[in-house]
């Protein structure tokens, strides 16, 4: 760890390229599992989440605007837990069938959750879906 060696320049730039590289797909997980240094180093560090307002508001410091949040990035409404757990196989490249299969219901069934979460996030097809999801934080 450069930032527990007090290299602080070097963690910057490596921070700054993992911020970089997760920004496309709004990849918080890996920097929320980071540990208990990350959080303080980043809110003393401004400049470094200014053009992330997708990450968690525990890891940005309040001045930095919320730009990942806007009204219509909200969802309509909250998904069920069967929903969430249809996303969450989804976001990881599951197909339907395999969907289905690991939860032990049809695949009429995850078409219909599929088709839910849809309308739900206001998005068109799954690869959306995630994306939103993720924006939101639901992923």
């Amino acid at each position: 760890m450069c930032a527990a060696d007090g290299d602080d320049r070097r963690a910057r730039q490596l921070l700054a390229r993992a911020l970089a590289t997760a920004r496309p797909d709004h990849l918080c997980g890996p920097f929320l599992e980071a540990g208990p240094w990350l959080a303080p180093f980043l809110l003393h560090r401004p400049a470094l989440t200014e053009a992330h307002g997708w990450l968690p508001r525990s890891l940005r410091p309040a001045a930095v605007p919320d730009s990942g949040e806007r009204l219509e990035d909200a969802a309509v409404e909250p998904l069920s837990r069967r929903e969430q757990d249809v996303l969450a196989l989804v976001a990881q490249l599951m197909s339907t069938q395999e969907v289905a299969g690991d939860l032990h219901v049809s695949v009429n069934t995850v078409k219909t959750h599929l088709k839910s979460i849809n309308r739900k996030l206001g998005t068109s097809h799954r690869a959306e879906a995630v994306r939103r999801a993720r924006r939101l934080h639901l992923l």
